[in-house]
Formats: C-alpha cells, structure tokens, sequence
C-alpha cells in the first residue's frame, strides 16, 4: 500500500492556477508545462482511484495514444491551492496526479468546419485505447470535456484523451 506521506514532495510551487473542476477533483496549472488533478477530498478510496488513473494514462501514452506525458504521483501541500473544500489545513497533504499540460480546444468550443475531423480523430484515438485492452467503464459515459483538439496552423492536429478514472481493462 503507497501512503501520502511516503510520496515525494512536488515543491517549489509557484505561479498555481486554477484550470477545472469536475465531481471529484480539482485540476490546477503548475507552471508553463505541467498540471495536476487533486481530489476534493481526503478519502483512501479517492487515492486508490488516482493512483489506478495515473498507471492507466501511463500504459496508454506508452501504448502510442494521445494523451498527455504522466508525470508521476507526489504529495502536495494542502496550502499551495486555492478553493479546496473547508475541512483541509494547511498541514495537510494531498495526492496529486502531475501531467503535461496540453492546450487545446474542446469539442463544443471547435467552428463548426472541424467538427467532423474532430470526430474521426477521435475515433481513431480510440481505436488505439482498444487495441491496447482499455475500456471506459459503463459508469463513463463520453464527455466532450475529457478529450482536447490541439490545432497546427489552420488544421486539426489531434484529439488528446483526459480523465481515466472510470477506465478499466477489458
């Protein structure tokens, strides 16, 4: 069993920006080219689903799908972020899954001429999360928030894949 406390420390810690929340987590910009999802609370089940998120989204890039370079797990403290729930202290420590951040676009975001091409890219994105034997669970139905389009000059580049918390193999 991994605890918190045995996790390496992600410091120094400037320039933190809010980005997005869902349900459960948080995710924050630490600097030009990384960010990290936190979850709202301290739960180990929480944890447990972080840790099984991040091995996913590792064996998926390594597996040549487009999804943003994992960075590893660490510990934060509970005062480098703002708007956590109440109950946190500044001494406390929560795990963070730290990855590349990606710009893009989301799919409602997209002008309508590339919405086609965006569907096929996609698509093709998870071709490959298939072959490789990953699912998304039944529970995760498709969000248009958990896949970004990166754009090169005037054309759609790709469909970057996010969020594999409700992931799992098949």
């Amino acid at each position: 069993m991994i605890l918190i406390k045995d996790l390496p420390l992600f410091e120094p810690i400037e320039n933190v920006s809010y980005v997005d929340d869902g349900v459960l987590n948080i995710i924050y910009r630490l600097d030009g080219q990384s960010c990290v999802k936190v979850g709202k609370r301290i739960d180990k089940s929480d944890a447990r689903k972080l840790l099984r998120e991040a091995e996913i989204a590792e064996n998926l890039y390594h597996g040549g799908v487009s999804v943003p370079r994992p960075l590893g797990i660490f510990r934060f403290s509970v005062s480098s972020f703002e708007a956590l729930p109440s109950p946190l202290n500044a001494e406390t420590f929560l795990l963070g899954f730290v990855q590349e951040f990606i710009e893009g676009s989301f799919y409602r975001n997209l002008p309508k001429d590339f919405c086609e091409e965006a569907k096929r890219k996609y698509a093709e994105e998870m071709d490959k999360v298939k072959a490789l034997g990953f699912i998304r669970s039944p529970d995760s139905p498709y969000n248009s928030r958990n896949v970004l389009y990166q754009f090169n000059a005037n054309s759609l580049e790709r469909a970057v894949l996010l969020d594999f918390e409700f992931w799992g193999i098949r």
